[in-house]
């Protein structure tokens, strides 16, 4: 975890922001990287660490839920040896929707994580950006830590707030995952 949190604060910024939008090269990346250390310190790669411990029970969540939801359906993990479509289509929506689960469950912590590791602007980087707005003020956008990230979330955007982007996270992950523990579950059976 904390050899990869800086990864991660590196991946935020560079979605989110406009002046990261193009195609880049490694070097610019480490430019990016070095002008941002310099401007905040070593410290601000590791903001969204502690949201980040909690991300850890993903797997568990997942996990968890695929075998109680397979049990629940009288579907025997690893024991398909002929392909049919109830060796299909069990483990891909099982697996879809254990996985979905898992993304619910922890969205919230997810976005305090990824608020937390957005990068800080100075009033004069807003307007020369243009990106002051009546719903962007800086004492709604500057977070202090993950208790002060999660209270302002629900201060000025309610809980709804704590689940911006599921649908799209959902959209993706629930094919994916299903397919994964499709294949997951092809290969027990072929061992």
């Amino acid at each position: 975890m904390a050899v990869t949190t800086p990864f991660w604060t590196v991946k935020t910024r560079m979605c989110l922001f406009q002046e990261y939008n193009q195609a880049m090269t490694s070097r610019q990346i480490a430019a990016v990287v070095i002008k941002d250390m310099w401007k905040e310190g070593p410290k601000t790669f590791y903001r969204g660490f502690t949201p980040s411990l909690f991300m850890s029970f993903y797997g568990v969540i997942q996990m968890c839920s695929y075998e109680g939801l397979t049990h629940a359906l009288g579907y025997e993990s690893g024991k398909a040896k002929r392909l049919s479509w109830d060796n299909l289509l069990v483990p891909f929506f099982v697996g879809g929707t254990s996985r979905s689960l898992a993304s619910v469950t922890l969205m919230p912590i997810n976005v305090v994580r990824m608020r937390m590791q957005m990068k800080n602007y100075t009033k004069e980087e807003v307007d020369a950006k243009h990106l002051g707005r009546e719903t962007n003020k800086r004492k709604e956008i500057v977070y202090q830590g993950a208790r002060d990230t999660a209270r302002k979330i629900w201060q000025h955007e309610g809980a709804a707030g704590f689940f911006k982007g599921l649908t799209p996270s959902v959209l993706k992950i629930f094919p994916t995952s299903g397919i994964f523990f499709l294949a997951y579950e092809i290969s027990l059976g072929l061992l």
